[in-house]
């Protein structure tokens, strides 16, 4: 028998938009979804799926802030849907409110408190540094579903971002007998740069890397690893073979146009040679950018400055980036290109906005904000937030890109990183353009050389915290021992004492 629901018109044409959002955002024809969408919430403002394929647009076109509001209505009608608010979730980290994103997930725990939704807000916990919650949920996860082997690698990061290295390491070594995980789990292992390794655990790798069953993301993975492993080996030649065959097999699905990089760096360094406006003067005196090259020392640097009391380390933020975005976007038109048209009250707005997203870091007078590719945006930084101080981190080109050949990047970061050529060039346009901002912001910018500091780590930490206009304190001289959360590559080895050299390039000729 049919309702009263079954033969309303009314109703009927509500849910026929309904279906055909859902089935043109299926078919990715994001302008015939977004078009049911809106007919279905201009009919029924409140309906919760129409809510949430609008939403699904725009994290597509990457509108998240529009996403949030549609998902937030939805909310309203059905407080406790956890589908809804895991998607929102997703939205606000999209939109790099992190703190909003991790608060709405434990909404989902509390809804439904699976190994699911445990899960998932241990990935958000991780992302948003918060290492010690992101373990406590990822071992819940364990306790739930033993067999759900990523909540196991979520907490050996954890570890590692917590300083317990040993028990990071332990976790990777069980991890990498278990069938189909070896292969991630000898590349986390390797990854902390500070264990150990033997000549049956290569044999063990070269094993994996030669097995046909092995996916090329499994010998790619563990080619790193077995490279680093050989590597502390001694063994030059088997190294070199392994990192070569990795980087191989991973720049195969990466687009990297190296003559496009550099016109751009070109048109931003045009771009802010002429007059441009920027905000009043003391906005963002507690910011302290760290930039450079990727294995520069830019963790280094940040370990020893949030060693200081009255400085807090964020690590790799994404905000400046996301900023600038954002005004690209509200523009339509992309970086550098709207800077000449950008005036004073517009660089202010954007450092607000800057401030906002990073409002959970200023607890103490300074804090640092080290995501290393920020060098581009360096003009756009100091425009928006005139009181901020950069540290750009120099060391010998070759030590820097042979250990970026060596390490495998996180997913979307780093595309010019796997081809020792396209790699050299991206190191130039990097320390071209530093060096050009250096020469317009003097008092702004300073560089720091990683094998001067090695040398000489008192002198050069007096002088960096006075760049900073902060007092001595010999804490930074100890930095090894502070117990901040580190998540970079860098995370393992910054919590040992400094060593005199890390040169590496000179083994293989």
């Amino acid at each position: 028998m049919k309702s009263p629901a079954d033969s309303d018109p009314h109703a009927l044409a509500l849910r026929r938009l309904v279906r055909d959002a859902e089935r043109f955002l299926a078919a990715k024809d994001l302008t015939g979804a977004e078009k049911a969408a809106v007919c279905a919430l201009a009919m029924d403002p409140d309906h919760v799926q129409a809510l949430r394929c609008f939403a699904r647009v725009q994290m597509v076109r990457g509108r998240p802030a529009e996403a949030v509001s549609a998902l937030q209505r939805a909310l309203v009608q059905q407080s406790d849907d956890v589908d809804v608010l895991r998607e929102l979730a997703q939205a606000q980290a999209s939109n790099g409110a992190l703190d909003d994103a991790a608060a709405t997930l434990r909404r989902a725990v509390a809804s439904r408190p699976d190994a699911t939704n445990w899960f998932e807000l241990g990935l958000m916990l991780d992302r948003n540094a918060e290492c010690a919650d992101a373990l406590d949920a990822a071992l819940r996860v364990v306790q739930m579903a033993p067999k759900r082997h990523a909540a196991r690698f979520l907490a050996a990061r954890a570890l590692t971002g917590l300083g317990r290295i040993a028990q990071a390491a332990e976790e990777y070594r069980r991890l990498s007998t278990v069938a189909g995980e070896s292969a991630k789990a000898w590349f986390g292992l390797a990854d902390l740069k500070t264990v150990a390794f033997d000549d049956r655990d290569v044999t063990a790798m070269e094993a994996l890397i030669a097995d046909r069953r092995s996916s090329e993301e499994d010998r790619m993975l563990t080619s790193f690893a077995a490279g680093l492993a050989c590597e502390t080996l001694g063994r030059a030649a088997d190294a070199m073979a392994h990192f070569r065959r990795a980087n191989q097999l991973r720049r195969k699905g990466i687009s990297w146009d190296g003559a496009a990089h550099r016109r751009y760096c070109d048109s931003i360094r045009e771009a802010f040679n002429a007059p441009h406006a920027s905000a009043p003067a003391p906005l963002g005196d507690q910011v302290i950018f760290i930039v450079g090259m990727p294995r520069s020392g830019t963790t280094l640097v940040e370990q020893m400055l949030s060693a200081h009391p009255d400085v807090v380390g964020a690590s790799e933020l994404p905000h400046l980036a996301t900023v600038i975005q954002e005004e690209s976007a509200r523009r339509g038109q992309p970086f550098p290109r709207w800077v000449g048209s950008a005036g004073a009250a517009d660089w202010e707005r954007l450092g607000r906005r800057y401030l906002q997203l990073t409002e959970r870091w200023q607890t103490a007078t300074r804090f640092t904000d080290k995501l290393p590719e920020n060098w581009p945006y360096v003009g756009a930084a100091l425009a928006m937030l005139p009181g901020a101080r950069v540290i750009g981190c120099e060391r010998s080109l070759v030590e820097t890109c042979w250990s970026c050949y060596k390490q495998l990047f996180a997913p979307n970061r780093v595309a010019y990183s796997y081809d020792l050529d396209e790699l050299a060039g991206y190191a130039h346009d990097s320390r071209r353009l530093w060096a050009w901002w250096q020469q317009q912001y003097p008092e702004r910018c300073r560089t720091l050389v990683y094998e001067t500091l090695l040398a000489s780590p008192e002198a050069e930490i007096r002088s960096l915290l006075d760049f900073c206009d902060l007092p001595f304190d010999p804490a930074c001289l100890t930095s090894q021992d502070s117990p901040r959360v580190t998540r970079t590559a860098s995370a393992a080895q910054v919590r040992q004492p400094l060593l005199r050299t890390t040169a590496r390039g000179d083994r293989y000729g």
